[in-house]
């Protein structure tokens, strides 16, 4: 019941301007939810698409709202982190291209060279962190990011519902939504769960750098691939298919997070992998881990950038 009422309730947030008219549409759908965790989760979900410009201006305008307790303190918690930015919030705009596709595109100054950032998120539908904290952090007004979510959470191996049915129609499509010709660089990232599909559109489309955070193996299974005869197969015959012709792969995680590590060992077996350890970690979320320490910004400008750059151990 809940999933449905806060599916509902974000339909609205397909633009991205703050008017009052978006903040009266916060207001009368807080308020009009029946229990503070129906509230919560709509607050879960707004974290997957708001940019930092919309949250501050929530916050800014929530101040003069009559709202439940819930939402009051869910503000206050966003004004507190806001207030670490020191007012100095990146312009990126949203524009929803179809559900489970957002862009998030940058406002670079004149002359500076675009970059875009194919991402795919993983089960809980974020970078591991909330859309607006990931797109602050790392703080660079050239960097558009193309924001994919699998609402089916099966690793794209089917696809994005209305747009493409399998994964690989879904990366053969992607180009079709941004023009590489204004891009100095076009690198895909995944993580957790979008980790595999990352580096499949890397490999597949050529891209100048392919990234997996803590993401699965070719040789990963669950419940949910369980009926599924060798569910990354096409992945396998892609690696073969491109040898001597591949990308930089890189896959990164916590140096003391096993059960990554054995992911890790297993694509090896398969594809060259350029590994970036973050020392001490030993959680799968190291986004929120790096987050924590003030590390969060320079470790992914750094892992995004190209040409390689030396990755500054945290």
């Amino acid at each position: 019941m809940i999933s449905c009422i806060t599916k509902r309730s974000i339909n609205w947030w397909g633009f991205s301007v703050i008017s009052e008219d978006i903040v009266s549409r916060y207001r009368d759908t807080v308020c009009g939810l029946k229990s503070d965790n129906q509230i919560h989760q709509f607050h879960i979900a707004l974290g997957h698409v708001v940019t930092p410009l919309e949250i501050n201006g929530l916050v800014q305008a929530g101040k003069n709202q009559v709202l439940p307790q819930v939402a009051n303190d869910w503000l206050e918690e966003l004004a507190v982190l806001l207030r670490r930015y020191n007012g100095q919030l990146v312009s990126h705009t949203r524009h929803t291209l179809h559900q489970g596709m957002t862009l998030y595109k940058g406002h670079p100054t004149p002359g500076q060279e675009r970059h875009l950032l194919l991402a795919f998120t993983g089960d809980a539908m974020r970078l591991m962190t909330s859309i607006f904290i990931f797109l602050q952090e790392c703080k660079l007004e050239n960097l558009d990011v193309l924001l994919l979510s699998d609402r089916s959470r099966r690793f794209y191996l089917h696809g994005i519902e209305g747009f493409a049915p399998d994964i690989e129609s879904l990366i053969g499509r992607l180009p079709t939504l941004y023009d590489k010709r204004d891009y100095r660089s076009v690198v895909s990232l995944g993580t957790s769960g979008g980790g595999l599909a990352a580096l499949w559109a890397g490999i597949a489309l050529n891209l100048d750098k392919a990234i997996s955070v803590g993401g699965p193996s070719h040789l990963y299974t669950d419940s949910r691939l369980a009926s599924m005869d060798r569910p990354f197969a096409g992945f396998e015959r892609l690696v073969e298919s491109r040898k001597g012709n591949l990308p930089e792969l890189v896959y990164t995680l916590g140096d003391q997070c096993e059960k990554d590590q054995q992911k890790l060992n297993e694509l090896r077996t398969l594809v060259p992998m350029t590994v970036v350890r973050v020392e001490g970690c030993s959680e799968h979320n190291i986004l929120h881990y790096l987050n924590r320490r003030g590390q969060h910004g320079a470790f992914m400008r750094n892992l995004i950038a190209t040409p390689p750059r030396v990755i500054v151990k945290p």
